[in-house]
């Protein structure tokens, strides 16, 4: 039979094209986990599987593999303890503590679809039709025995049939790129890949991790730590919510900008403010939106916060305000900091996709970052995303005036959407699904013969709903803001500080004299024609005749 490369055909792909005739699966692998078994599920839903994990992945580098895995699978090779674990008991628990933290810090609960596959999981433990164990010393071997029912081994001639190669039970295993599995019909060779399962599957020195005198107590240990099982007592989560919504942890030792300028800047209240309150959601939920309007002070308010983390800093700009952030991180102080262009990310990228230590990136002018299908959004993700102590402060002045998925994109600079740390939200990957496929109805709609006040209607709606969504990562004050608020408007006055008042356009007349004539015969020749002359605000130049 050909090779398996995962290009042509991937291993996935045979197996389960040899498990519709089968009745049950041995696998001996160095690695499992739950994206091999979803991958499959489907088809072993009826089959009795015995797994035998030969590898082990250290628990406390756990947060590492699922931060990297939300780019890509991962090569789990390169998260082996320091030292191996000879402990059988350590062993077990580990394999427990690493299956645990897999399923919290990833996004399988992300969709109906995973939650019914990993209850099958459950149910195929207690019923006894799924039996894991792992081996004391590490074993490399991976090989896949497909057993056949009765009606189809042609009288025991072909029992089933056998893959081995270098496919872990794993997503990448199965279908990614860089695997080489055969397989093999043979009667003999089926018997001895068998006997050799056998003999690693009752060795002695084998863990069971799951099988009949085991499942009950396996299950017991992870349902209770499963985000997907803990149900939390109302009044626990009525507590918490507003923990979540009114909590902030007071900073005594708050750097104000006339603090560390020695005057250069004024301590204005509303920038103290969003300085002390960015602070809490960084530590909250790793990242913020600071969406001020124009004129506020954004860039002021976050090269205090950079001074107040004091952690290597990372500041990514328009070229136009390279040489202005230069200043401000001379006049804040802000130790180990480096300002990039937002035309180099690539060098960014090379020098800081390996962090070794948390760090603090600025981006001014965010919404530049807004597709991710962009090669720059793809290196600056994996950037934000290089350490799990990283903070993200993202500034733009236009954060409502994007479709959901543009906002949602810089959201995921900072938070995993199937395990948001933003309490307030139940499912934010979800509720993002939803309010983008309304965008889009609503994009399609506004092409037909729909009533205006309707396609208004649902506009705001989406509009409001993105509000809420995202009131806990963002903050927004507009001149208007300030001057309601008392504190600000009195605090204002107090510095002798007033912004230019906003009025509305007022018409102005030019009497051309002479000019006159010469002006309405050119406006008849420029707009000759079945189109006219468009009074594009951008690009006119794009609408000039090519005749002279």
């Amino acid at each position: 039979m050909s090779l398996i490369d995962n290009r042509d055909q991937t291993l996935q792909q045979a197996l389960k094209n040899a498990l519709s005739t089968a009745e049950r699966i041995d696998i001996s692998v160095g690695y499992f986990y739950f994206s091999g078994f979803k991958a499959l599920a489907k088809e072993i839903k009826d089959k009795q599987v015995r797994i035998l994990v030969g590898m082990e992945v250290d628990p406390n580098k756990i947060a590492k593999i699922t931060q990297y895995a939300r780019e890509g699978d991962v090569d789990l090779s390169r998260y082996q303890p320091e030292r191996p674990t000879t402990s059988k008991l350590e062993l077990k628990h580990n394999y427990l503590e690493s299956f645990v933290s897999f399923v919290n810090d990833s996004d399988i609960f992300d969709s109906p679809e995973t939650i019914d596959i990993f209850e099958m999981y459950v149910r195929k433990i207690q019923d006894g039709s799924l039996e894991i164990k792992k081996t004391l010393n590490s074993e490399h071997g991976k090989m896949y025995l497909v057993y056949n029912k009765p009606e189809y081994s042609q009288n025991n001639d072909f029992p089933g049939t056998v893959f081995m190669g270098s496919g872990n039970l794993t997503y990448k295993g199965l279908t990614g790129q860089g695997e080489l599995n055969d397989s093999f019909r043979d009667k003999a060779k089926f018997n001895e890949y068998k006997e050799k399962f056998e003999e690693l599957w009752s060795d002695s020195q084998s863990i069971a991790v799951v099988d009949k005198n085991t499942k009950d107590e396996f299950i017991q240990a992870i349902k209770p730590r499963i985000w997907q099982y803990s149900l939390p007592k109302p009044y626990n989560v009525y507590v918490r919510v507003l923990h979540e919504l009114f909590f902030q942890e007071k900073l005594e030792s708050l750097l104000t900008p006339g603090r560390i300028t020695n005057g250069i800047y004024t301590d204005l209240e509303y920038q103290i403010d969003a300085i002390r309150i960015a602070i809490d959601k960084l530590n909250k939920y790793d990242g913020i939106i600071l969406a001020d309007v124009v004129g506020l002070g954004k860039s002021i308010i976050a090269a205090a916060i950079a001074r107040n983390l004091d952690i290597k800093t990372v500041i990514i700009v328009p070229p136009h305000l390279k040489s202005q952030w230069e200043d401000y991180k001379e006049e804040f102080g802000v130790r180990g900091s480096r300002v990039f262009s937002s035309g180099v990310i690539e060098e960014v990228y090379e020098r800081y996709k390996d962090s070794q230590e948390p760090m603090l990136l600025i981006l001014d002018e965010a919404h530049r970052y807004r597709n991710e299908d962009t090669n720059d959004y793809k290196l600056l993700h994996q950037v934000c995303r290089s350490h799990p102590g990283n903070k993200i402060l993202l500034l733009t002045a236009t954060p409502f005036n994007n479709d959901p998925k543009d906002v949602f994109a810089l959201i995921k600079l900072f938070q995993t959407p199937g395990q948001t740390t933003i309490r307030s939200v139940d499912n934010l990957s979800l509720r993002y699904r939803e309010l983008i496929q309304r965008y889009k109805k609503l994009r399609h709609e506004m092409t037909k013969n729909i009533e205006q006040e309707k396609i208004d209607k649902e506009a705001f709606e989406i509009a409001a709903e993105q509000r809420r969504l995202i009131e806990q990562i963002i903050i927004r004050r507009s001149r208007l803001d300030l001057e309601k608020i008392t504190r600000y408007r009195e605090d204002l006055q107090k510095q002798n500080i007033a912004f230019a008042e906003v009025r509305s356009p007022e018409l102005l007349e030019y009497k051309l004299g002479d000019l006159f004539d010469l002006y309405a015969e050119t406006l008849e020749k420029i707009t000759e024609g079945d189109n006219g002359f468009l009074g594009a605000r951008y690009k006119p130049t794009t609408y000039l005749s090519e005749k002279k």
